[in-house]
């Protein structure tokens, strides 16, 4: 009959592609999408009064630049007074990843966030400061902050501690505590705004004011002299081991004392 001819592709081959094409675009229901690398704050911003940020962009030549848009404006609602209304993503996101990334820099504000217990848990404090510079921010951003809230004078990042400890322990493979790591951190970023000739507004972060590197507590001052002990006994031959035994402490503790005696200047 007019119209018949033999068949281009076998009917097995025909099924095969079908079936390829059809994982390649399915989406298997409850499975999470993975957030997209250049909008690391989606979904989480807000201001003070709940009003979301949606992530958009414009182009000027060649470059693209990105923002945070407050839905308040989008949906031309009054957004509250004094609330930065547009924000630079670039600049939000690096505060934010900055922010925490301090915040795993020494013992005691590792301690502090996580809620833990010196005594227990000074090996693992020790582990998780002396690989802090490692840690991939971004992931952990996504994977354990509730919201960033923008407010007048601050930014505040309310974190899911338990989230936050069990991913840092699983990329630095460390041991997850039993006790402690429960309930909601709070990061606060103090800042000032500026608005340029565009109509964008600019977030910097205040500058710290200026601090008596002996204005300490008196378990900090401790420790501090403990390290400044340990690394001239370290600097004379000492193995980290040795002094560790010896102080009845683990070798992770000294190796970050003994880092933290050079921060004093």
């Amino acid at each position: 009959y007019d119209g018949q001819h033999e068949a281009i592709l076998s009917l097995e081959l025909w099924n095969q592609v079908q079936a390829l094409m059809a994982q390649q675009t399915a989406t298997v229901r409850g499975a999470q999408k993975s957030r997209p690398i250049g909008n690391l704050l989606r979904g989480m911003l807000c201001d003070i009064e709940g009003n979301k940020y949606s992530p958009s962009f414009t182009n000027k030549g060649k470059r693209q630049y990105r923002y945070y848009i407050s839905q308040a404006l989008l949906q031309d609602r009054k957004p509250p007074k004094g609330i930065v209304n547009r924000l630079p993503a670039h600049e939000t996101e690096t505060a934010v990843e900055n922010a925490l990334k301090k915040e795993l820099l020494t013992v005691d504000s590792v301690r502090s966030i996580f809620s833990l217990d010196m005594d227990e848990q000074q090996g693992l404090l020790g582990d998780i400061v002396k690989n802090s510079e490692r840690l991939p921010m971004r992931h952990l951003i996504i994977k354990s902050v509730n919201k960033v809230v923008i407010g007048l004078d601050c930014v505040k990042i309310f974190i899911d501690r338990r989230k936050l400890l069990a991913e840092i322990c699983q990329v630095q493979n460390l041991s997850m505590p039993q006790a402690g790591g429960d309930g909601i951190a709070t990061i606060e970023i103090p800042v000032a705004t500026i608005k340029p000739r565009t109509d964008s507004f600019v977030v910097e972060a205040k500058k710290d004011p200026a601090y008596d590197p002996f204005d300490r507590t008196p378990q900090e001052l401790k420790n501090w002299v403990r390290g400044v002990i340990w690394r001239d006994r370290h600097f004379s031959g000492t193995n980290l081991r040795q002094i560790a035994e010896e102080e009845g402490c683990s070798d992770a503790l000294v190796s970050y004392l003994i880092a933290e005696s050079f921060a004093v200047a």
